[in-house]
């Protein structure tokens, strides 16, 4: 009897992992070529500035240009890592308070 929980915790364990490395092989193709996470389970920020999509091992943190219903491709950047990636603060509130990146983007701020 202790035989067969062992056997069956290796093979629930071994799903899981196989599970994990497809998810995680579809999203980062559909990261990479622009689309939306599709094995991800979606938050949204409070503040709206921040879309994070956590995976089966990973995830994927999109900054939202103007709302967090806009569409996937014109977001102003994505990150995709594990659970514990940290991300620096001072950096994306700079982004997003300062606009910082507008001429980057092809903005003029000379339009008066």
């Amino acid at each position: 009897m202790k035989k067969k929980g062992i056997i069956v915790t290796v093979l629930v364990l071994l799903v899981l992992i196989i599970a994990s490395l497809v998810t995680k092989y579809i999203d980062t193709a559909n990261v990479s070529t622009g689309y939306e996470p599709e094995c991800c389970i979606k938050i949204v920020s409070q503040d709206g500035s921040k879309v994070t999509y956590l995976g089966l091992g990973y995830k994927v943190v999109r900054y939202v240009g103007v709302s967090p219903d806009e569409s996937y491709e014109s977001n102003i950047g994505v990150k995709m890592g594990s659970w514990f990636m940290n991300l620096p603060k001072e950096s994306n509130k700079r982004n997003y308070q300062g606009h910082s990146n507008r001429s980057a983007l092809g903005v003029s701020n000379d339009i008066l």
